[in-house]
Formats: C-alpha cells, structure tokens, sequence
C-alpha cells in the first residue's frame, strides 16, 4: 500500500540552538514532493505551509515523523513503496539534518541501512543513464481523393504527398558527482517537417496573365521548402537560493499580472502560426531575501511583417525580404512582506509592491517608447469573515512626450452567505495603457454588436472610468418556503469617459454607459431547477433608452427517465427602430429527453424564434429536432438525427424556405483499442423562389489506440462538426477523399 501520514502538530522551541531555514532551501521542495505523492499528509489542518522560515530543527521533527512512520508499518509487516525519486529525497534529507536527529534521539539506524543501499542503486542506474532526456511528438498525414465533384474539383484525384510533423525535446541536467543536478536544466525543441525532395528551391509561376511589350516582370517567385529542420525555442534555467534565472528563445514570456497587471501574456502572446506575433527571447530573474521578492526580465520581439502599399511596378520593392520590427521590453517588479500577524484567529497580511516596465519601439526616434510605473499595496484579513483589497497607482509616459496617471482598485468582502466585489478605475485623459498594460476596461454591451470598447481598441484607456458593483447573497437551506439553495447575483456597472479635446467626433465622447442585472437561480424542489435572468443596458450613445433582456429557465426531471429543459427569452431595444417600430426578440425552447427502452433514448427539442414581432418585417425561424439512440449490441450502437429549419420573412415571401436534414450513424468498438463509424447524411434545401438543391454525404471512420498516447486514424469523406455546430449541416464542402493520420507522443 501507499503510506499516507498525517503529521502531528510541530513543536517550536521559542529559544532553539539551530538556525532558521531559509525559504530556497530545498528541503522545503524536497518536503512539498512528499506531501504530492502521498508519505506525508502536511500539517493538522492538511496543508504544508513550506514557504515561512522554519528552523532546522522543525524539519528534523517532520522527517523524524515521516521515517518512524515508514518503520512501523514495516515492523507490523505491511508494504511500503515509495518511489526511487522519493527514497532519494528522504536519503538527502537524512543527510542533512543528521545532527538535528541525532538530537532528537532518533536512531534510524535501520532506515539508514535501506537509504544506503537506494543511494547506491541510484548511483548505479545514474551512472548508466544518460543525462539527456528526449521526448517528442510525431504525426503523419495523408490524403486519396477519390474522384472530383463540383465541391471539391480544386483538388486533384489520386494519391497526395505523405506529410511527416516531428518535434523532438531535448531535456539536460549536468553531473553532480554520481548523480545528476536537477536544479540546472538545458532545454531544446526542435521542429522538422518531411514532405517530398525539395529543399530551398526557388519556385516560378505567372503572377497574372502576361501581357506581350509591357516590360514588366510576370513572374512571382516563392521558395519551396519540402524537407526542414530547424530549432523551434530552447531555453536554460538555473535555481540557486537567492534567484532563479530563466534564458530562453522562442517560448512565452512570464506573466506579472499580479497585481499590478502591467506585463501579461495577454498582450505579448506568441501564436505560433501567426508571424505578425513575432517572436521572443529574454532573460529572467526571480527571487527573494526574507520580506523581499523580486522579478525581473530583459526581452527583445522580432516581429515580421509584409511591406504595404507597394508599387507593383517598383519589382525592388515588390521582392524585398520582409522587413523585422524589434521590440525591447524591460520589466522589473519587487514586494515587500509589510505586516503579516495573527490577531484574534484573524490573518492579517500586507504586501506592498512597485513595478516598472519600459516598452522600447524605435531608439533613433525622440520618445519612441512607453513606460509603465506602478505601486500597489495589497492587504488581506482571512477568519471568519475575508476581506482583500488591492489599490494601483500608475503613472504613464513616453510616446509622444505623454504623462498621465491612472488608479485602480478592487476589493472583496466574504462574510457567511454574502459576497461582494468592488472594481474601479480612474485613468487621466493623458494616460497610455500602450502595449504594456494589459485590457483593462469592462465593456457595458455585447463586443460582437460592440465591438472592442467602443472602437477604441483593446489598449486605449485614455480618459477612461469605471465603477463595478456585485453582490451575491447564498440562501440557507430551507431559508424560504419556494425555493432550495436560493442564490441571488446582482450587478451594476457604470462607465464614462473624460471629455478630450479634439475627440468630440468620437462615439464615446463626453457619453456614459450602464448596466444592471440580476440573476436568481433555485430549486423548487428535488426535481426542478429554476433560474431567472434580468439585465437593463443603456449604451454609451447619444439620446440612448436602452436595452432589456429577460431570461427564464427550467429543468424538470419528471421522473428516473424523462427530463425536460426549457426556456423563454424576451430581448427589446428601444434603439434599434424600423417604421418608428423598436426591435423585438423571443426565443422559446422545449427539449425532452426520454429512456424509452434500455436499448433506445430518445430526444426532442423544438426552438422557435421571432423577431420584430408583429411588424411588418417579422422574422420567424422554427427548428425542429428529433434524435434516436439505439443499443443494437453490447458494442454498436445506431443513431439517426433529423431536423427541419424553417425561416419566413414577412417583408420578403421569396426569403421563404425549408430545410431537411436527415444523418444516420452506426458505431461499433471491436476491441477497447480499435473503433470504427460510418454515416450517411443528406440534405433538402428548398426555395419558394428556387428549386430544391440536395446534397449527401458518406463519412467513415476507422480508429486505432495501441496507447494512450498514440492514435491511429483512417477516415473517408467529410467530417463534420458536433451535432450542435452549425458546420455540421455544411455539406457543401462534402469530399470524397481518403485521408491517414498517424501521431504519437513519446
């Protein structure tokens, strides 16, 4: 079995011969690792709170407990099996801390005996390791296509090229001695890509039809690249007590987001199949002395990016390479452990903090950077009731010669049943946020009918405010007759902006915008669950009203095998207006699932949409659904779909049209290892203006998992999306093609 040991409280002498622990030691490490695979279960209260100074001689007390604990199990005849990592670790704690066991007057004697001979093993198996890991991931692809049809006539009939996708890691610790030094680490990834013969070659084609005399050049050239390798990112790190040092290319950088949120991934993140993100290198170092912490990174972006607005008779500038933008960023951030007491049961701790972060665009041109300073001060109170609260100040300058200030709070307060959260935000109307802040605003609408504050953009905080009020209120059980575990959330937002000179054409100028909502969620009973949305928003327009939207839902289960879900949604804007008629919305829907047989499920759900109800330009969309599942075997199964969408529009009888989807589908597991499908679906489009198009698909699916870890996948035809995707009922891209896929990570 594996032994899990609940320790006993820890003695602290007051007035103790041995010196305090510091907090990078790596008996604290070595500790957390046994308390995560279960020697050890951490304190009283089941936490190991590893990260205060402790004195030597309360680590002695743990690991005296931890060893006595194994040799009485093993005394009364019960297994004990502790990993060789964990032996390893519990061998160099014994190590260490031998003076402060021998004071103790722990004899372990025999213990030392096993922990000797596991050294010895680890050496031994060291010795014949490498102290290079290497792990990766392969896939390979390949497409048949069978014969063209009007869908997919853009690729060729017959065999394609067979595509290999490789990434290799390599992983390093130096040699210590006999053993290898996990607190230093190499690391290298590299990416290769196998699809035919060519390398580097130069590829000509007709940019355009050549018209003969015109004197220019119309051919485009492009390198073909079949067969490449290259090193994807690598880094090197290195921990030691008083910092931790980072070196990397290519990988992400580390968030400071905390609280400051001046330097996030947000805003720097690296997408790998968008060059326009760019990518990073840096150094990075992090750690602390007693109260001190600090965080600091150096870090460059090369950013490729096409020419634009090139004359396509300037052929030097047409075939220019792509020109590199680089980005400096520099990035420094200490704390301070102000006060940390217990007072009455209640923890009361303060963290102050300072941040700085330069982000370097151009140096040949005068303030062509932005800078970021930042303090904030942290204060937290955990007993029976929580309170935190994070104050930021922020001063802004740089570009364009602009300094600004900006300020931000928020706070939470947890007592029983109630929780409430305050955020706030006051930026000058000279304040940057730049790339270096992260998007701190909170939109008052939709941002796909709204898009990103306002036209703002994502980082434009100038002039910007805000205030965010919510409460949540729990109700005890049994609290109010109607409803069980009641739970209310109501939430208010208002947002401004500070009228800026020369922006009053702005949509945002010198306009508020609000929004309120309540959500109320309970239980009628063991079997009924009900929720209610309501939410009131004014947009920051000009002479806005408003928009309201009312939201009913309810799940019943009728009994161990009928459930139904429902809902009712009402949406009005008294802005949007068509014949001095304002927009309308309701939505309905029912959905009924039923076991009707041990063997057969079956479900329902019709959804029924009106918009401008009652108006001349009334929009109706109706969509019934019905779906069977049925257990022909112990390990196949056939499901058939069936919908029908119908869609009218009053101002416009010919947008009238009906269609019918129908997908059957058979499932089988030939082994736990080896599993395969094949459907049919088909569809029936139907015009009143227009004859009725069909189309049909055949897809099937045959996947093989020897591991865990690797997939082998043969598929024919088109794969369509989850049943409720809407790709799923895209047929126009219906293709009779065989395709391979093989990947496995190792």
């Amino acid at each position: 079995m594996y032994l899990v040991a609940g320790l006993l409280s820890v003695v602290s002498l007051h007035s103790n011969p041995f010196r305090d622990v510091p907090e990078d030691h790596f008996a604290y490490e070595a500790i957390e690792k046994l308390a995560q695979s279960g020697i050890m279960g951490g304190y009283p209260d089941g936490t190991f709170k590893g990260r205060k100074v402790m004195t030597r001689y309360e680590v002695a007390v743990i690991l005296a407990k931890i060893m006595a604990r194994i040799e009485d199990a093993r005394s009364r005849g019960q297994t004990v099996q502790i990993a060789p990592d964990n032996q390893a670790l519990m061998s160099r704690l014994g190590t260490e801390f031998r003076t402060e066991l021998d004071l103790l007057g722990v004899r372990i004697d025999s213990l030392e005996g096993r922990m000797q001979k596991v050294e010895e093993k680890t050496r031994t198996l060291d010795s014949q390791l490498s102290n290079v890991h290497i792990e990766g991931f392969y896939e390979g692809t390949q497409e048949y296509i069978a014969r063209s049809n009007k869908y997919t006539g853009f690729q060729d009939p017959g065999l394609g090229k067979l595509n290999h996708d490789v990434f290799l890691r390599f992983i390093g610790n130096p040699r210590e001695g006999d053993a290898f030094y996990k607190q230093v680490e190499a690391f290298v990834e590299i990416k290769a890509n196998l699809s035919g013969f060519a390398r580097e070659r130069l590829d000509y084609q007709f940019a355009d039809r050549p018209i003969p005399g015109d004197g220019i050049d119309d051919f485009a050239t492009g390198i073909v690249n079949e067969r490449d390798v290259y090193v994807n990112k690598a880094h090197f790190t290195s921990k030691a007590p008083l910092m931790n040092l980072r070196i990397f290319t290519g990988e992400q950088l580390t968030d400071l987001k905390d609280p400051a949120i001046l330097l996030t991934a947000s805003n720097f993140r690296i997408r790998p199949w968008l060059l326009q993100d760019g990518i990073f290198s840096g150094v990075e170092a992090s750690g602390g002395y007693k109260k001190w912490a600090y965080f600091g990174s150096v870090l460059k972006r090369t950013i490729f990016i096409t020419p634009e607005n090139v004359d396509p008779d300037d052929l030097v500038a047409e075939f220019a390479k792509e020109k590199d933008i680089i980005d400096d960023v520099f990035a420094f951030r200490t704390t301070y452990q102000a006060l940390s007491v217990k007072d009455r049961g209640i923890q009361k701790d303060l963290v102050l903090g300072g941040t700085v972060v330069e982000n370097a665009k151009n140096y040949n041109t005068v303030n062509e950077f932005h800078r970021i300073i930042g303090w904030d001060a942290k204060y937290t109170a955990k007993g029976k009731t929580n309170f935190a609260m994070t104050a930021n100040t922020l001063l802004s300058e740089g570009r364009g010669d602009i300094h600004d200030s900006g300020l931000k709070l928020d706070s939470q307060y947890e007592n029983g049943n109630l929780l409430l959260t305050f955020k706030g935000y006051n930026f000058g109307k000279d304040f940057r946020a730049g790339d270096v802040a992260s998007s701190q605003f909170i939109d008052v609408y939709d941002p796909v009918e709204n898009p990103i504050n306002f036209g703002r953009g994502f980082f434009n905080t100038t002039g910007e405010k805000l205030l965010r009020l919510s409460a949540k209120y729990s109700f005890e059980e049994g609290g109010l007759s109607v409803l069980d575990d009641l739970t209310m959330t109501l939430t208010g937002l208002l947002k401004w902006w500070e009228d800026i000179p020369g922006q009053e054409l702005q949509p945002w100028y010198g306009r508020r915008g609000s929004r309120i909502n309540l959500r109320t969620a309970g239980n009628l009973n063991d079997r009924t669950r009900l929720e209610i949305f309501n939410e009131t928003i004014k947009e920051a327009k000009p002479d806005e009203k408003g928009r309201t939207k009312h939201k009913l839902d309810m799940d019943i289960k009728l009994n161990k095998e009928v459930s139904t879900l429902g809902s009712i949604t009402f949406v009005t804007d008294y802005d949007e207006m068509v014949l001095n008629q304002h927009y309308t919305k309701t939505e309905g829907v029912l959905e009924v699932s039923a076991l009707v047989h041990p063997r057969l499920t079956l479900k329902g759900r019709v959804t029924d949409t009106v918009e401008w109800s009652g108006r001349p330009n009334q929009v109706d969309d109706d969509i019934l659904d019905l779906e069977g599942n049925y257990k022909l075997l112990r390990n196949t199964s056939w499901r058939q779909y069936l919908r029908r969408h119908t869609h009218n529009e009053t101002a416009n009888v010919d947008n009238y049209n009906v269609r019918d989807y129908s997908i059957s589908e058979l499932n089988t597991n030939f082994s736990r290892k080896l599993q395969g499908s094949v459907a049919y679906s088909w569809l029936l489009r139907e015009n009143i203006a227009q004859v009725g198009d069909d189309y049909w698909n055949w897809y099937s699916k045959l996947m093989y998992r020897p591991t865990s870890a690797t997939e082998i996948v043969l598929t024919y035809g088109y794969d369509w999306d989850d049943v409720d995707h809407p790709g799923r009922f895209n047929f126009e891209h219906s293709r009779q093609k065989v395709h391979l896929r093989a990947q496995t990570d190792f």
